[in-house]
């Protein structure tokens, strides 16, 4: 009896137990999905942010070339508005020289009719002074003086048709003096109106010159606008990609080696190895493990990331971004202990930062041929200590 009951007590025990673990365990895959379910979703969206970013530097792209051709279009009548204006500006100009011209002859020509007139003066002048010494003599001398009396008359009729005809020249000199100075103000007149015409023409010269610069230097805005809206739409679309690789790529579950390595991708084919060739006293420092564009790239141990170029750095100082010309982009990762890692000739954006910790397997870039490259490859160094080993030793 004691026996039966110890046994029933097992039995309930044993089952509290297995009911506890069985609790424990979907605990701990329902605590999985919780966990998983937010990555998944962060990532998913993270893909759709970059597609959204895609959409609307598209349409801004779209925009930006509207508004350029916006732009040249008003160059182009602003352009053509300015040739106008300097064919007109060119007539008036002619126009108003012509005026000038004509103003300066008018004046040589009343000029000479002044100095007409003052010679007809001149002669109106001796001619009266004649006339007047001719009363005065009496005419006893006149006869004395004269052959005949018919010849004193005729003398006296003789200088007062002169003093007649000198003063209708006179008189007709006045009156060309007279059209020539009204002539010359009518001139005036017409120079003062094409001065007034050249000089509002310049002035709208000078504004649509103005407007075209502006317009211009608005379309030159607008192509460095569209430039980098390019740019960023390259640089976006391929972190997209590298999203949806990535996502398409759990983190790459490779055997280690007892130093703690694994190979840094699926590939262990070695297309160039530990010291293959040099250039002066400059060896191979790693292994190139070949491979197609796009190749994942994984770490190849547990570690923080020293060096992570993932577009958002200051490409003013590639010192702070993971690029040089014989690594191109790459990856430095500190596993500790005085070891590195090192991952070069990588896709222009990686999927790490600086600083970031990173576990073994984890996707860290793509392949591609950045930097000093003959083709598709993964440039893979470990360094101890700052200085690079061969490799292979260290993996699996």
């Amino acid at each position: 009896m004691l026996k039966i009951k110890e046994t029933c007590l097992g039995s309930r025990q044993s089952r509290r137990k297995r009911g506890r673990v069985f609790k424990r365990i979907i605990f701990a895959l329902i605590l999985f999905c919780f966990i998983l379910y937010p990555l998944a979703t962060t990532n998913a969206d993270s893909i759709a942010d970059k597609q959204r970013q895609l959409n609307q530097l598209n349409n801004q792209i779209k925009e930006n070339k509207k508004l350029i051709e916006q732009k040249r279009q008003e160059a182009q009548n602003l352009a053509n508005a300015i040739a106008i204006l300097d064919g007109q500006i060119k007539e008036a100009e002619l126009a108003l020289e012509a005026t000038r011209l004509q103003i300066s002859e008018t004046n040589d020509e009343i000029a000479a009719k002044e100095e007409e007139l003052r010679q007809q003066n001149k002669i109106l002048d001796e001619s009266l002074r004649l006339m007047y010494e001719e009363k005065e003599t009496s005419l006893l001398e006149t006869l004395l003086s004269s052959k005949s009396f018919s010849a004193v008359l005729d003398r006296i009729e003789y200088l007062s048709v002169v003093k007649t005809k000198i003063d209708a020249t006179i008189q007709n000199i006045k009156k060309i003096k007279s059209e020539l100075e009204a002539k010359k103000a009518s001139l005036e007149v017409m120079r003062k109106q094409q001065e007034a015409t050249t000089l509002y023409l310049n002035s709208q010269k000078q504004e649509k010159d103005k407007l075209l610069a502006d317009t211009k230097g608005q379309e030159d805005l607008y192509q460095q606008q569209l430039a980098a809206n390019k740019k960023a739409y390259s640089q976006t679309k391929t972190e997209m990609e590298q999203m949806e690789s990535a996502a398409n790529y759990d983190n790459y579950n490779a055997p280690a080696s007892p130093f703690g390595f694994s190979w840094p991708t699926d590939s262990h084919s070695v297309a160039c190895g530990w010291h293959c060739y040099h250039t002066g006293n400059y060896w191979h420092s790693g292994i190139d493990v070949g491979g197609d564009l796009r190749v994942p790239i994984f770490a190849a141990a547990e570690g923080d990331v020293m060096n992570g170029y993932n577009g958002q750095q200051d490409p003013s100082n590639r010192n702070t971004w993971g690029y040089r010309l014989d690594y191109g982009n790459y990856v430095k990762i500190d596993h500790g202990s005085g070891f590195q890692t090192l991952y070069g000739h990588l896709l222009y954006s990686t999927t790490v930062q600086n600083g970031q910790h990173v576990v073994r397997g984890q996707l860290i870039g793509l392949m591609d041929c950045t930097g000093y490259c003959s083709g598709h490859h993964l440039h893979f160094e470990i360094r101890y200590n700052g200085t690079p080993v061969n490799p292979l030793p260290y993996l699996p």
